[in-house]
């Protein structure tokens, strides 16, 4: 599927490319069904029936009704509306003010969190990972207080590939009747998504790192969770978020989110078998490898090289027609080092080594064995004498 045979996109936790299923999928609402959705006329009736197709199809991925699923403009949308939502309505509700996230969130998460502290009085509390990424649970429950509004945790690491043990954070959640909200931005197509077995009253979902649209998103909640609005105006969508619904990208979304799912089975072995030919490949060629040896994503992979600038390696990987990054591509223009990396305990010159390659659906061992050729040619141009 890379859009150019000539060059390897090895970066598809930034992006995807659309899924011909998906374009096939969205094609009629660009222009013959245009109507808008609240409309009662035979338009707006169409529109509307696509978009409860959609939203039934995605709800029988979650395993949940139809009915608790709000449509964003993006994932970022989504944690917006479910942290700032959750934890206005608490506050206003009874006073709640505290909010427990991780240091290695998504910033959509992280300064989310971080605006409700400096600007509307909430307490933060960021639970710190250990050097693999990975949260303890019992450090997030000590962290639980009366009157903690929400849990925040992702359900896995955007740069280092880290799965986190959210089935096991949510019964906590639950037993102490704390709303808990679940980042799944990176999980569409490789972990399940079923809400109720994960113990989850808050879900992000978007399509853009799942062969689908960018420019939508998707969040569960549960509706018997208060949920204060962040965009007002019309009554759109039981008055959650106002604006008209996208159409097209909605149709997308919900087919990118049904095929990932029924691909999972068979493609999540297949990147596992990539990524450790990736992975043993690094090492060989002196890489240190970021995130949990055996509870990670996929197709995640984050490597540093001791006295090499990371985004001079993506660089010049980029020359050679090789596409990765050096972490999340909403903060990859920064000369900051990794907060995540950071997090974890590393050194600002391991943070900055960090690279990250992503694969996806298009990519072959044969790929690999080319970016191990072009790593071990521009190491030796880049390595300290």
């Amino acid at each position: 599927m890379n859009t150019n045979p000539a060059r390897l996109y090895l970066d598809h936790a930034a992006a995807t490319p659309l899924a011909p299923e998906v374009v096939d999928a969205m094609h009629p609402y660009w222009s013959g069904d245009f109507g808008n959705p609240s409309s009662i006329h035979a338009e707006g009736v169409t529109a509307q029936r696509a978009v409860d197709t959609a939203l039934h199809t995605i709800a029988s991925v979650l395993e949940c009704k139809a009915s608790s699923l709000t449509i964003t403009g993006s994932g970022t949308e989504s944690c917006n509306l479910a942290i700032r939502g959750v934890a206005r309505a608490a506050k206003r509700a009874n006073g709640s003010s505290h909010i427990v996230t991780s240091a290695i969130e998504h910033h959509a998460v992280l300064n989310t969190c971080r605006d409700l502290q400096e600007h509307e009085g909430f307490e933060l509390t960021e639970a710190a990972p250990d050097k693999h990424g990975l949260l303890s649970v019992e450090i997030i429950e000590a962290a639980l207080r009366d009157d903690t509004a929400l849990v925040s945790i992702m359900y896995a690491n955007n740069e280092v590939g880290t799965v986190q043990q959210i089935r096991t954070i949510g019964q906590v959640c639950r037993e102490r009747g704390i709303p808990f909200h679940v980042d799944a931005c990176q999980a569409t197509g490789q972990l399940p998504l079923t809400v109720e077995r994960l113990n989850v009253d808050l879900f992000t979902l978007n399509a853009s790192k799942a062969y689908g649209p960018k420019g939508v998103g998707l969040l569960y909640a549960d509706p018997r969770i208060p949920l204060a609005p962040v965009i007002t105006g019309g009554s759109q969508q039981l008055n959650r978020r106002a604006g008209t619904v996208a159409v097209p990208l909605v149709v997308g979304m919900a087919t990118a989110i049904e095929l990932a799912e029924r691909q999972r089975e068979t493609e999540v072995p297949r990147l596992q078998e990539l990524s450790a030919q990736l992975r043993e490949g690094l090492s060989v060629l002196g890489g240190t490898l970021y995130g949990h040896p055996t509870e990670r994503l996929a197709n995640n992979i984050s490597v540093g090289f001791n006295g090499i600038d990371g985004e001079t390696l993506v660089l010049y990987l980029d020359a050679q027609g090789i596409s990765c990054a050096t972490g999340a591509a909403c903060t990859s223009n920064r000369t900051e080092p990794s907060h995540v990396l950071t997090a974890m305990g590393f050194e600002d010159a391991k943070a900055k080594a960090a690279v990250r390659f992503t694969l996806g659906r298009s990519t072959t061992a044969t790929d690999i064995d080319r970016v191990l050729e072009a790593l071990s040619s521009v190491l030796k141009t880049l390595s300290p004498a």
